[in-house]
């Protein structure tokens, strides 16, 4: 049974703010149920909990769980958010909560914070267990400490430092009912195991995606993790007491980013998806016994349909075993078998082998593709109101739209990724109007934080006319773009965007004096600006999905990015009425969609080879600033002072029917 507690472990309290955190009021009634010897216990993201009817269930991996008599416990934290003028305040509360069987949830305040709070500690609920005789633990974060709460009470501390940087807990429990608690690091992905007061072992190095423990009944204890650099699951085992871990590799490249698994008496079963190429893919089961790897063998393999995402398999109270997982991923399709019993699940297996060319994993791709569009590129400079600046400049960019041609090649060699493509305006003279433009990209696959890694370029000049009432000049805006993406397996995209141009901007300065509350209009020019823009961005494209993992699709095509950062304005020096001004920095944003129509198929005859045809429209919106209109008032605690303000916004616009056309192998 747990260990009565050390002398009360009470939080240093010369610190408000934990004082406030640690604030526990009133008790949560002890479940009372006859102590009987803890089953095996399993604890992840993908990891099911049952109550002993079976009635009950809650994913792991959470902070909570079911008591045996169905009892659900859980410790949660809301934040809501509140304006005070200009500033926003978060409020934050952390629950215990708590619904018997048949009756109603009720909740109970553990601590609040707010973000404007000096000392604040917040708290982040990681993991909770119940014991066999009905005490509630959990696992929390309590200002950068991690904690070990005994029924929603301090009863551990596990760390004495603050800032320790846990993504995610898992706790579980042996079969003397002892806690053991392992957690993930934010920044180096390494799973470790709580050993003491700040004292903390390395179990698996640079883990990524899911991860899971499991304690069965032999005393051995399980820690399977996708390792994202070798890119596939691996199991890392040890006995309770001697803590001398042993690493196996359980499964082949590609595999184990999505698991789940079960504690027997004897053994840890892990259902883990795997990928070899388009045609196949699946879930495999390993087994673990003793403290090693014992089996490994296909338990469903499929060519034709992109399946075995989102596994989950349980051992239900009464000894059947229950396995979920998604068979087709893009319809969202979940498949539920049920076994009688252990020994029946491990008996389904398909063929792993079956001598075609379909067995090994495909290190290489190669496509190829031709990029007609018809394109326009709308730039403008916002003016403001003529009654605020009367020196405002009406200026216009005209770039002609224009049918472009493009044509990319693109190939993959084991864990790198090459490709170029060369776009140019169908025009009588591309030289005097249009574009002509460069791009080339380099990836590597698992490389940063267990993503894959593109970094592009590409450089080209548009052409076009530039009017104000100066009169009319020829225009040419060389632009050049940098871009460092990160692609998690889910395709999802995130990355740092640079953009580089230069072009006449206008420009406009405002002033107010020591005193005033409003502006007035200083100046206005136009100058040949050097802008530079860099942008965290995020998105997802549909096609990234389908090319990795589907082999024949006809649907909507999606492409979606949004990126905001600063953008930095430079021209020569100018002055009016005194004050210099040469530039200036501004607020970067940026949006971009493609909507259409994706045809896409891979043929099996072929060994792979395949082709695709999309078409629809697509648009992209770069904005540097909003407006370039007069400067609000100034609250009159900023008026003591002399102030300007300069603006040069400019709103970029590029959309039009875009129509691909290509072949992959």
């Amino acid at each position: 049974m747990l260990r009565p507690p050390r002398p009360p472990v009470r939080p240093p309290s010369p610190r408000p703010g934990l004082a406030l955190a640690l604030t526990v009021a009133g008790a949560v009634p002890v479940i009372s149920a006859a102590a009987e010897a803890a089953p095996p216990m399993v604890d992840g993201p993908r990891t099911l909990r049952l109550d002993a009817r079976a009635e009950r269930s809650v994913l792991g991996g959470t902070p909570a769980d079911i008591a045996p008599d169905g009892t659900f416990e859980a410790v949660r934290v809301v934040t809501t958010a509140q304006t005070y003028g200009k500033i926003t305040v978060y409020f934050s509360t952390c629950y215990a909560e708590r619904t018997p069987p048949g009756g109603q949830t009720t909740q109970r305040v553990l601590a609040r914070w707010s973000s404007a709070q000096i000392g604040a500690m917040p708290w982040t609920p990681h993991a909770a267990r119940f014991t066999p005789d009905g005490h509630f633990l959990s696992v929390v974060s309590i200002g950068g400490t991690l904690w070990l709460l005994k029924d929603h009470r301090p009863y551990r501390r596990l760390t004495q430092k603050t800032g320790l940087a846990v993504s995610e807990a898992r706790l579980v429990l042996d079969a003397d009912d002892e806690p053991h608690v392992f957690f993930r690091r934010s920044l180096s992905g390494d799973v470790e195991r709580v050993v003491g007061l700040d004292r903390v072992e390395t179990v698996v190095e640079g883990v990524d995606y899911d991860w899971s423990v499991g304690v069965d009944g032999a005393g051995f204890v399980t820690v399977t993790a996708y390792d994202a650099t070798a890119r596939h699951l691996v199991v890392a085992t040890a006995r309770r007491g001697e803590w001398q871990w042993t690493r196996d590799v359980a499964d082949t490249r590609e595999s184990g980013w999505q698991h789940s698994l079960f504690a027997t008496e004897d053994a840890v079963h892990v259902l883990s998806y795997y990928y070899r190429n388009a045609f196949n893919r699946g879930l495999n089961v390993v087994t673990v016994r003793g403290g090693a790897v014992e089996d490994r063998h296909t338990y469903i393999r499929l060519r034709d349909e992109n399946g075995g995402w989102s596994p989950v398999v349980a051992r239900l109270p009464d000894g059947r075993v229950r396995v979920a997982h998604r068979l087709r991923e893009q319809a969202e399709e979940t498949v539920v078998e049920v076994f009688p019993d252990v020994p029946a699940f491990l008996a389904r297996r398909a063929e792993a082998l079956t001598g075609a060319w379909e067995d090994d994993y495909r290190a290489w791709s190669l496509s190829v593709a031709a990029l007609p569009r018809w394109r326009s590129w709308t730039f403008s400079a916002p003016r403001p109101d003529r009654n605020d600046a009367p020196g405002r400049i009406d200026a216009t960019y005209d770039f002609e739209p224009a049918l472009e041609m493009g044509a990319s090649l693109e190939g993959r060699l084991g864990d790198w990724d090459l490709g170029l493509i060369y776009t140019q305006s169908l025009l009588d003279d591309p030289y005097a109007h249009g574009v002509q433009l460069v791009s080339g990209f380099i990836g590597v696959d698992q490389l940063l934080f267990g993503q894959d890694l593109k970094v592009s370029t590409s450089y080209g000049t548009y052409r076009g006319t530039y009017r104000d009432a100066n009169g009319e000049r020829d225009l040419s805006t060389p632009v050049a773009e940098v871009e460092v993406r990160l692609l998690t397996q889910r395709r999802l995209a995130w990355g740092l965007y640079g953009r580089r141009y230069r072009l006449p901007l206008p420009h406009y300065l405002y002033r107010a004096e020591a005193g005033d509350t409003e502006y007035t209009f200083l100046g206005a020019g136009t100058a040949d600006t050097t802008v530079h823009r860099f942008e965290l961005f995020g998105g997802y494209s549909r096609i990234d999905y389908l090319t990795k993992y589907e082999n024949s699709f006809h649907g909507f095509d999606v492409d979606l990015r949004g990126g905001v950062g600063l953008a930095f304005l430079d021209w020569p020096r100018r002055r009016y009425a005194g004050t210099p001004v040469d530039g200036m920095l501004d607020l970067a944003l940026s949006a971009q969609a493609r909507l259409g129509y994706l045809v896409y198929h891979r043929f099996y005859a072929l060994q792979g080879a395949g082709g695709f045809v999309r078409g629809g429209y697509e648009g992209a919106w770069l904005g540097s600033g909003l407006t370039n209109d007069l400067s609000p008032p100034r609250d009159l605690e900023d008026a003591g002072a002399r102030d300007t303000d300069l603006s040069a916004a400019h709103h970029q616009l590029f959309h039009g029917p875009y129509l691909s056309l290509g072949l992959v192998y």
